[in-house]
């Protein structure tokens, strides 16, 4: 790991990744090259991921970076794209945490998951 420790995250409830592990004969290794991300909530931002660096920017700035096309419900933005959606949790003017997921169908105004509304 090296003696420098200011990258490493201090919070272990900052980042919630879920994966899907088809079973087959790399399922039981670390690098399964066969997983398939499913979806990543941040409540804190990381370097590693500049592109979903949005927690704490404001609401103007979220607009100005990813346009206003996006759904909102229970205080969230949700940008939709095909089969994914990036939900922006504001609180105030700012936003909360962030929540990248894969969906199995096209994502539309009238059938919005209630999961992604939640953190």
């Amino acid at each position: 790991m090296g003696k420098d420790t200011s990258f490493l995250i201090k919070y272990p409830e900052a980042i919630t990744i879920i994966t899907f592990k088809p079973n087959g004969k790399h399922q039981d290794m670390f690098l399964d090259p066969n997983e398939t991300l499913i979806e990543i909530t941040l409540r804190l931002n990381d370097k590693d991921l500049p592109q979903l660096a949005f927690v704490g920017i404001d609401t103007t700035s979220i607009k100005e970076k990813l346009g206003s096309d996006f759904f909102r419900k229970d205080n969230c933005f949700i940008y939709a794209n095909k089969k994914a959606a990036l939900t922006l949790k504001i609180s105030g003017k700012s936003v909360q945490w962030v929540k990248y997921t894969r969906l199995n169908f096209e994502m539309n105004a009238n059938n919005i998951p209630t999961e992604l509304l939640k953190e």
